[in-house]
């Protein structure tokens, strides 16, 4: 399993997920993964069981073609995130 960050090709209005972190076994799996988490696409759009009340899924996300997908990391060990303060 690798590690991808997911956006949006184009600049989109508010309310709509701009970026996401997701775990896939490649690209294409990467981008047929809704920011929301639940959200399915059927071929023609995004379907959510549990859609938000604000927006549904296809109007806070991209089609699966206009996904930027970008490998963060392959190594299923290791940190992935870390935040260290001192004083």
């Amino acid at each position: 399993m690798n590690i991808y960050k997911i956006s949006q090709k184009d600049d989109w209005d508010f309310e709509v997920y701009l970026e996401a972190i997701v775990v896939a076994k490649n690209e294409d799996e990467a981008r047929l993964i809704h920011p929301n988490g639940n959200a399915v696409w059927d071929g023609n759009k995004w379907k959510s069981p549990q859609a938000s009340w604000a927006t549904s899924p296809n109007d806070s996300w991209c089609p699966p073609d206009e996904v930027k997908v970008e490998l963060v990391e392959n190594n299923t060990e290791g940190v992935i995130s870390s935040s260290f303060r001192n004083a």
